[in-house]
Parts: structure tokens; sequence; C-alpha cells
């Protein structure tokens, strides 16, 4: 089972508990999409985002979020009990302004990604200047998020 969900979908709306069940179209409840429409963008996602994973569980879920982002970092809080059961794709967008776009590309251009995404959700910060590269792929990973129809975190 595989979503792609938003955070202001999950945080605040259900248990860390009932993130492991999530049914398969949870994120898309009429949106207009048909299971083609879904399934082409998971391609997307699964062949050109960059994220980070976190979790060990059968069920999937890709999460797209900012670093500055107060729902984004209460998802991230909640998500910490369920990772047993659900891995997490973490996919790092710039929503937010350059600030979130310079943090996301910082977790991009990390030796543990992980480590450091932990560290901004938990609202703290890292030193140094993420590298041109590591820019750019956020920016793809933004426009191609937007391409498939997500504007924002939280909307």
């Amino acid at each position: 089972m595989v979503a792609i969900l938003p955070p202001t979908l999950v945080s605040g709306f259900i248990e860390p508990l009932q993130l492991a069940s999530m049914p398969k179209r949870a994120a898309s409840q009429d949106n207009g999409f048909t299971d083609e429409d879904e399934a082409a963008a998971l391609a997307q996602v699964e062949e050109n985002a960059f994220y980070v994973e976190e979790g060990s569980g059968d069920k999937v879920l890709y999460v797209v979020f900012d670093t500055q982002c107060g729902y984004c970092q209460k998802m991230y809080q909640e998500s910490r009990a369920v990772l047993d059961e659900v891995t997490i794709r973490w996919i790092p967008v710039g929503f937010m302004g350059e600030g979130s776009l310079h943090q996301a590309a910082q977790i991009v251009d990390a030796e543990n990604p992980t480590e450091v995404l932990a560290t901004f959700e938990g609202g703290g910060s890292v030193s140094g200047s993420p590298s041109a590269e590591a820019m750019n792929i956020v920016s793809e990973n933004s426009n191609l998020i937007q391409q498939l129809g997500i504007r924002s975190t939280p909307n």
C-alpha cells in the first residue's frame, strides 16, 4: 500500500496508530483523479523525487513536507510512534520561501539526511550552506510535486 499525503491530511486528524492502517486512497478522496492518474503520479515520485526514508513497515507512505511548516513538524513528531509499522518517505520541498528551500537542500546534502531531517523537524538548525546541486534537487522536488497537484504544506 502506498499513499502520497501532504501533512495536513494526517496531522491533527488521526491518531498515530491509525496512520499505520490508513486505507490506500486516504489522501485522494473526491480529488477527481482516477486510479490510473494516481498510479502515474506515484511512478513519477518514485522515479524522480529525492526522499529520506525511515521506518521498517510493509506499508509505504510518501509525505511531502516543508521544514518550516508547523503542521509538518507535528506530523513528523507523531510519526515516531508508527515507524515499526510504516515506511515513510519524506519528500522535502521549499514551498515556504528561501529559508525552507535552504533547509531542504541541507537535508539533501547531508551525510546522514535522516539526522538533519530530525534536527529541523525538532525545531533545530544546522550550520553551513547547501550546494547548488542540492538546491536544484529541492527545486526539482518542489516543481514535480506542484505538477502533481500538491501546492502547499499545509493546505
